[in-house]
C-alpha cells in the first residue's frame, strides 16, 4: 500500500466511526465536544482542522447534517451533527460510500 492510499483507509475508517458514534443518537444531534468527547473514549483523537474536514465530507455526501445554530456556516465551526436517513442506511449496510467504511 502507498502512502496517499494509507491515508485515504485511515480517512474512511475515521468517517466510519463518526457515522458509528452519531448512529446511537439518531435522530437527534450530538453536539461537536460530545462527539470528540466520544470518539476518544473510542481512543481516535482526530484532531480539529481533520474532524471538521470529515464532518464537511459526510455533510456533502448526504451522510450527516450539520447545524450552526446562530453561528455564520461560511466562517465558524458548526456547533452540533446528526445522521441523516442515508447515514442510518450505511451504518445498517443497505448503502455504500466509497470515502466511509461503515
Amino acid at each position: 500500500m502507498t502512502h496517499s492510499s494509507d491515508e485515504s483507509l485511515k480517512s474512511s475508517l475515521r468517517r466510519g466511526e463518526i457515522l458509528w458514534v452519531l448512529k446511537d443518537e439518531y435522530p437527534h444531534l450530538m453536539m461537536v465536544p460530545h462527539l470528540r468527547r466520544e470518539l476518544a473514549e473510542r481512543l481516535l483523537h482526530i484532531p480539529s482542522k481533520e474532524l471538521f474536514q470529515y464532518l464537511a465530507y459526510l455533510d456533502e455526501a448526504g451522510l450527516l447534517r450539520r447545524e450552526w445554530g446562530n453561528k455564520n456556516p461560511e466562517t465558524d465551526n458548526p456547533l452540533a451533527v446528526g445522521l441523516t436517513k442515508n447515514g442510518v442506511l450505511l451504518c445498517e449496510g443497505c448503502a455504500n460510500d466509497e470515502g466511509v467504511l461503515a
